[in-house]
Order: C-alpha cells, then structure tokens, then sequence
C-alpha cells in the first residue's frame, strides 16, 4: 500500500511539474538568396520569429550586383512567381521558415535618394532598391548612423521639396515610382514657437524685439533700435 501510494505521488508532482513548464514555441528564420548574383553579398537576419510576429525586410545591404542587371527587391520564389517585398515592407511570420531570393531586370529602373536638407549632424538613410515604375516605395525612417539632428529643430518627416511644398511623407508611407528618381527632403520644424513680441518703452523712443518660446518666456533679440511713436492701447 506504501508502494502504491509512493508511486501515485510521484506521478502526481511529474504532472504538477509538466503543467508549470512553459510549451515550446517554435520559432522560424528568414534567409536571403543570391540569386544569381555574381558579387557581394545577402543580408543576415539574425533573428528567429514565432509564427505571427513582424518580419522587416532588409534591403540589399551586401551590395549584391549581377552583370546588366538591377536589384529590384526579393521575392518568395526564385523564379519571381511569389510574393514580392522591397526594403523595409513588413509581413508576418508563417508556420515554416522564409527564403527571399533577389529580384533582378534590365529594365528602366529609377532610384530614392534621401537629403539631410541642413542637418548639422547624423547620416542619412539609404535606399538600396531600384524601382520600376508603378512599383511600391516604403519611406524609410531617419535611421542612418547616427540619425540626422539639427540644433533647434525636430525631424518631422520628408518632403518631395526641400522648402516643404511638395508630397509630405513620414516612415512607412507608401507611395508608387513614376518615371523619374526622387529625392526626399528631411523636414525640420522649430522647437519652440519663434514668434515675436514688441515691448515699448515709457519715453516711447525705442522698441525691443523680443522672441517668445514654447513655455511663453521672453528673450531679447537685440535688434537696432526704432523710432516709434506711442498710440493708446498699444499692445505690450
């Protein structure tokens, strides 16, 4: 009867034990392919996915070439019958590992150039992929290395124009190549509000200029002096 109840005791805490271990998650990988490709090199991607996690697809980092032929992107099938994915397009993880083999053609292709439009620091992101027309471009992020910066003012996207005037785009925006290379623009609105205030002086001989942050604080701009004349209710 001990022995018994031993034994059931035993098989109770091997089940109590197999109820706390977590269950293995399987887990797949991406693989970049040559295909064809006669110099430099795929892209790794280190990582392992559960089914149903965020797949972020690498452009052509390796610098991969082949003869009378441009780097379009990637493809689910070697032959270009699958799914294509360009630079920084996103899917999801399936139920079994990924190969995306490259995508070649010696047709007209046209490129994407990014612009630190006054950046005083950081490097720009780089487009890898030439596009047919029609094909889908993915903006990318201000993620070169370091990232841009410009004392004073904020990354606020890219524009077609460096002025601001054009198509405004910002990371992971989409839009089709048409029949022509495109530059986009960093965008760099002011940090704070850069208005201006008059402050008028008792004898009325000068005005001070004064700029206005974002927390509403003055500070003097020390522009020349200027003659004006007193009115009431002038605003202070």
């Amino acid at each position: 009867m001990k022995r018994v109840l031993l034994l059931s005791s035993i098989v109770i805490i091997g089940l109590i034990a197999m109820a706390c271990v977590s269950p293995i998650v399987p887990t797949y990988t991406v693989t970049y392919d040559l295909n064809g490709a006669i110099g430099g090199s795929v892209p790794t991607d280190a990582a392992s996915y559960a089914q149903g996690a965020t797949v972020t697809v690498l452009g052509n980092t390796g610098v991969m070439t082949k003869p009378n032929n441009a780097f379009i992107g990637w493809n689910t099938q070697a032959n270009g019958g699958g799914g294509t994915y360009t630079q920084a397009q996103e899917f999801p993880m399936g139920a079994g590992s990924v190969t995306l083999y490259a995508e070649w053609t010696q047709n007209q292709v046209y490129g994407i150039t990014y612009d630190a439009n006054g950046a005083t620091a950081g490097n720009i992101p780089v487009d890898t992929t030439s596009y047919l027309q029609g094909a889908n471009v993915v903006v990318l992020d201000n993620n070169g290395v370091p990232v841009l910066s410009k004392a004073g003012y904020v990354f606020a996207g890219w524009n077609t124009q460096a002025l601001g005037g054009g198509g405004t785009y910002t990371h992971g925006q989409t839009f089709l190549m048409g029949t022509a290379n495109v530059t986009l623009y960093a965008q760099w609105p002011v940090t704070t509000n850069q208005g201006f205030a008059y402050a008028v002086n008792q004898g009325g001989a000068t005005v001070s200029q004064l700029s206005i942050s974002s927390n509403g604080a003055l500070a003097a701009l020390t522009p020349p002096s200027v003659p004006c004349e007193l009115r009431p209710n002038s605003l202070a």
